[in-house]
């Protein structure tokens, strides 16, 4: 697919004049194999163990562990985002000014705007 998207076939086209491979494009039917190989792997393990695997991983790809926000509903209190809330998997920050409150932050009541690091209650 063209801009805005990634095609995986451009990728592999960039990596091979990168590195002077040759790998060979990938078909939509083997991409589409190879993911749903994967999804089912994925959710065999989700439904053994619960999600309690996957937060390394998960943690591993996520951008906002340790980034400064503003709660704006708090008073413009700044927090710093911990991680997703064990129990529900709802963002929670720590506050800053008191590192023993923590906010459990829904996702469908709140908006985030993380390049402002603000976060407000959605109206």
């Amino acid at each position: 697919n063209p801009l805005p998207t990634t095609s995986i076939n451009k990728l592999i086209h960039q990596h091979n004049l990168r590195t002077g491979s040759s790998l060979a494009p990938i078909s939509m039917e083997k991409a589409l194999a190879l993911i749903t190989a994967k999804f089912e792997e994925f959710y065999r393990q989700f439904l053994l163990h619960g999600f309690e695997p996957f937060l390394k991983l998960y943690y591993g790809n996520w951008l906002h562990t340790g980034q400064t926000v503003t709660l704006v509903d708090q008073g413009h209190e700044r927090a710093k985002i911990t991680g997703l809330c064990p129990t529900a998997g709802l963002l929670q920050v720590r506050s800053i000014d008191n590192p023993g409150r923590v906010y459990n932050l829904q996702p469908d009541g709140n908006s985030f705007d993380m390049l402002q690091g603000l976060i407000s209650r959605k109206v």
